[in-house]
């Protein structure tokens, strides 16, 4: 068994950290606080009732809790642990092109390729037929809302996800243990949209394949980015 050491009553302890020198010192743990935090505080009925606002049904909440949760979360934890430095190199990477065309056309094309193929193992022609039956939706709604959500959702997310936890994690760890290490944490933040929308029960079942989608997406492309190079 250790020994406790006590000290004595005499030796008065230092002054607190500042936030933010502790956030300096826990850069992960307080961008995973903020946005948890927020993201829930979004998810409350009361403010989902009152920011019900954009078109195609899209959530004014969830957009909000991204922008706030996690954007803004990575410029403040990157301000409060590298200052105006690494803000800088943050907002550079964000938009900086970085991977072949075929990875941003996957990211765009493949999740409607992918339901598209479900719709028709589960309806077979049928769901060819609709298609090509309501052809204008693909301009008048299917366009809009990727547009409105790559806008106001995934940009945003990227931003916190990818351009400040994967990019700290992967420096320590390499990138195929950092997308490990960030789809938990990730999968989790999806929590409060999946219970909003579907209940709980859904949003459990649906959690781990979120978790295994996400896994197997940010593997491949952040191999990828390492393997082009800068």
């Amino acid at each position: 068994m250790t020994q406790r050491l006590i000290e004595p009553p005499t030796v008065q302890a230092g002054p607190r950290p500042s936030v933010r020198r502790l956030v300096a010192r826990h850069p992960v743990a307080a961008f995973l606080c903020i946005c948890y935090a927020v993201t829930w505080a979004t998810a409350v009925p009361w403010f989902r009732a009152r920011t019900d606002i954009l078109p195609f049904d899209l959530p004014m909440w969830g957009s909000l809790g991204t922008i706030f949760g996690v954007a803004l979360a990575a410029v403040l934890v990157v301000a409060a642990s590298d200052g105006r430095a690494g803000v800088r190199d943050l907002a550079r990477r964000s938009l900086r092109w970085r991977v072949g065309v075929r990875w941003y056309l996957l990211a765009v094309l493949g999740l409607p390729v992918v339901v598209l193929a479900g719709a028709i193992a589960l309806f077979g022609t049928a769901a060819l037929a609709a298609l090509a039956d309501d052809w204008r939706l693909l301009f008048t709604r299917v366009l809009p809302v990727l547009l409105l959500q790559l806008a106001l959702f995934q940009l945003a997310e990227e931003v916190g996800w990818m351009g400040f936890l994967q990019a700290r994690l992967q420096d320590r760890h390499g990138p195929l243990k950092a997308s490990l290490l960030v789809t938990v944490p990730f999968a989790l933040w999806h929590l409060p949209d999946l219970f909003a929308q579907l209940g709980l029960a859904t949003a459990l079942i649906l959690l781990p394949i979120l978790a295994a989608v996400g896994l197997v997406v940010a593997t491949r492309g952040r191999l990828a980015y390492e393997k082009k190079g800068p």
